[in-house]
């Protein structure tokens, strides 16, 4: 049987958060099923970016792993980076695991 649950973050600053990103590491008594990403309220900045190292990353969800990081891309860079998280807005990183 599979299981879900989200890691939620809204900047309730009245700036912006630079280079953020939520992450995650999985139990050992867990095995991975996917992880996916959303993002609303952050302007222009809606493409969601995935990792397993925190450093490489990628359009498309990882599909093994143990450790998974979400972020939102920095449209104002070259490549896949981390961007900024605008005021109000949230991002939201749902993992479905089941258990060994």
């Amino acid at each position: 049987m599979n299981y879900s649950y989200q890691i939620i973050a809204k900047n309730t600053y009245n700036t912006s958060v630079r280079n953020f990103s939520l992450s995650d590491t999985l139990s050992s008594n867990l095995n991975f099923v996917s992880v996916s990403g959303a993002v609303t309220g952050n302007g222009t900045a809606t493409t969601v970016i995935y990792s397993t190292d925190g450093t490489t990353w990628s359009n498309s969800a990882p599909v093994s792993g143990t450790t998974f990081y979400v972020a939102v891309d920095d449209p104002n860079t070259d490549g896949l980076q981390k961007g900024s998280l605008a005021p109000n807005a949230q991002l939201t990183m749902t993992v479905t695991v089941n258990i060994k």
